[in-house]
């Protein structure tokens, strides 16, 4: 997915990247984001060194590959020494009839740049 340039100017600079290889998965797009502040100044910001993102996945074959893909790399950043990411499924909707998406929250705690890293690798790998 392409992201218009006055929508990057609007992301967090230290998580722009992340955003930017995130929507580079065939069928994924975040909608929601914060790369961390010193001060946070609103509840939906997070704290110096945090980060989240927020995502859908388009219900296709490609969509359900790139949730696949991001979550093999989550799952090892996991098990790899000191680091602090997760990926976390939550609904639109408190009842499940009133459910109509499912969407996903990654968020971490000092490896934006290492997550990143190894999203590009399983992105070039699995192209």
């Amino acid at each position: 997915m392409f992201l218009a340039e006055e929508w990057l100017k609007e992301i967090d600079e230290k998580v722009r990247p992340l955003v930017i290889i995130l929507n580079e998965f065939p069928g994924t797009h975040t909608f929601t984001s914060c790369g961390g502040h010193k001060k946070p100044l609103e509840i939906s910001q997070c704290g110096p060194g945090k980060f989240w993102v927020n995502m859908y996945f388009n219900r296709t074959g490609p969509g359900w590959r790139s949730l696949e893909l991001i979550t093999h790399v989550v799952k090892y950043l996991v098990h790899a020494e000191g680091v602090k990411v997760k990926l976390d499924p939550w609904f639109n909707g408190i009842e499940p009839e009133q459910t109509h998406s499912l969407m996903f929250e990654l968020s971490g705690k000092d490896c934006i740049e290492l997550l990143t890293s190894e999203l590009k690798k399983i992105q070039v790998k699995f192209k």
